[in-house]
């Protein structure tokens, strides 16, 4: 069964007493805390619960996730937070026919099926030759990328079964100001629109969640579909340049 966020408890410094039977008891994992103390917050953490540390003026939280102001906190932060620390994938956004979400380890096997097509890596970097590299890989980007920055390379599902039929998300390159954009759509569904679905989904989310101002993307010259896609998308193309002796046509696209 799949788990729920089903119970906020508030440990404040007028009630801090209560966490008392909390420490003592298994840690319920559809239960998330607020916790105004960041001893009991830590003890909390290590007993299994998941927490979200709220910082007062002269107090310093040391737990991976605080808040200052729990009044301005809404449900779906909430939620996030509690996914967060349950190992849950966030639901990203809906398009007419796919569901994008944050990548797991389940979805591994899928990749390597999609990756097998040699027209997917023809333009773009294959997946490790081990599998277990590549769920380990999976597992360290969960925990740097979406936990640092709330974004990064995502999962593209379908609507209609569930199946997993590609990868699009954000990324940040070295080296370079401004967030890139990033797509593959497996090869039997590619000419169908689902990639501009997608993108324009994501750089919907850019704008209005992440609150970026404009997206980079870079791709090979001698790739037609994308430049024809990115063309459709309204990218301006900027100038040439090489990664890793690699020749890439610089575009961007400015989100007003």
């Amino acid at each position: 069964m799949s788990l729920q966020l089903k119970e906020i408890l508030r440990i404040t410094k007028e009630n801090m007493y209560d966490a008392v039977p909390l420490l003592k008891k298994e840690a319920d994992p559809e239960v998330l805390v607020l916790c105004w103390d960041p001893e009991i917050a830590e003890a909390l953490i290590e007993k299994g619960w998941a927490v979200l540390g709220i910082e007062t003026e002269g107090e310093h939280m040391s737990v991976p996730y605080v808040a200052m102001d729990p009044e301005e906190l809404d449900e779906e932060y909430l939620l996030r937070v509690w996914q967060r620390q349950r190992g849950i994938p966030w639901k990203i956004l809906e398009t007419d026919r796919c569901v994008i979400r944050e990548t797991v380890v389940e979805d591994v096997e899928a990749f390597y099926r999609i990756y097998a097509v040699p027209s997917i890596t023809k333009y773009m970097e294959d997946l490790f030759e081990d599998p277990e590299e590549e769920i380990e890989y999976t597992k360290t980007y969960r925990e740097k990328i979406y936990a640092l920055y709330g974004y990064g390379i995502w999962t593209v599902l379908s609507k209609s079964d569930g199946s997993v039929i590609g990868r699009a998300g954000i990324t940040n390159r070295k080296g370079y100001d401004l967030p890139e954009i990033g797509y593959m759509v497996a090869a039997p569904l590619q000419r169908q629109g689902i990639a501009e679905e997608v993108c324009r989904g994501i750089l919907h989310y850019a704008k209005e969640e992440l609150g970026f101002e404009a997206v980079r993307v870079l791709t090979e010259p001698e790739n037609e579909a994308s430049l024809k896609l990115c063309e459709k998308l309204g990218v301006r193309w900027r100038e040439d340049v090489t990664e890793n002796g690699i020749l890439f046509r610089s575009g961007i696209f400015t989100l007003n």
